[in-house]
């Protein structure tokens, strides 16, 4: 089955992409975090992508925002078994294409990083998801972790450091396979002028600056 035609819903409103600073910024990043859950889990059925949607806008990745070509740069289509499990993502007026960016090792609880296009459903229009989402499988059951990016930054207390080095890690695993190799997914970054001095958290800095020897 070819996962990349299933679609999510559309939340809403999403999370701040702020990346202020301080225990006040922590704080309210927390609550816009959980507002974020709260906001999807109330939202309603999973729906597949209607045919002879217009072309696409450029995606933007949720982790260090980096705009490419959706039909040229590939990421992994998340699996339909997972869209099964996520009932909080799920919506009546908008769908969700939706790929993998980041996803932790094969022991429980599963992580992944997910992000792709809001496409609404009566009519063509095609939105960029600018920030994405965490989601943890776990016995079976999915659950919203908070947006992409702000998990690394302000890490929530049930996601464990290792899962998070997992998660980059792979990411940058990934970044690179999509992009062409290592070396052209810097070059981007850099063409794009994204400077990983910019990037808060230490975990995905490290993983950019020290990619493991497979993903060079």
């Amino acid at each position: 089955m070819d996962t990349s035609n299933f679609m999510m819903g559309k939340t809403g409103s999403l999370i701040s992409s702020s990346r202020t600073c301080g225990q006040r910024a922590h704080i309210r990043q927390r609550r816009q975090s959980t507002k974020y859950t709260a906001t999807v889990l109330s939202i309603g059925l999973l729906l597949v992508c209607p045919g002879g949607t217009s072309t696409p806008p450029e995606a933007i990745d949720p982790l260090f925002g980096v705009h490419f070509d959706s039909s040229s740069v590939k990421f992994q289509p998340l699996p339909v078994e997972w869209f099964n499990a996520c009932a909080s993502l799920r919506n009546e007026a908008w769908d969700r294409k939706m790929w993998i960016f980041a996803q932790s090792r094969e022991s429980e609880p599963r992580y992944a990083v997910i992000g792709g296009y809001l496409v609404k459903r009566s009519g063509s229009s095609i939105e960029t998801d600018k920030v994405g989402a965490v989601i943890r499988i776990l016995n079976g059951r999915c659950d919203l972790m908070g947006a992409a990016r702000d998990v690394f930054d302000y890490p929530p207390h049930e996601i464990a450091t290792s899962k998070l080095h997992e998660l980059a890690t792979d990411a940058v695993c990934r970044y690179s396979q999509a992009f062409g190799d290592y070396r052209k997914f810097i070059g981007e970054m850099r063409r794009q002028r994204i400077a990983t001095s910019t990037i808060r958290s230490a975990v995905l800095r490290n993983a950019i600056l020290s990619p493991p020897n497979g993903c060079r």
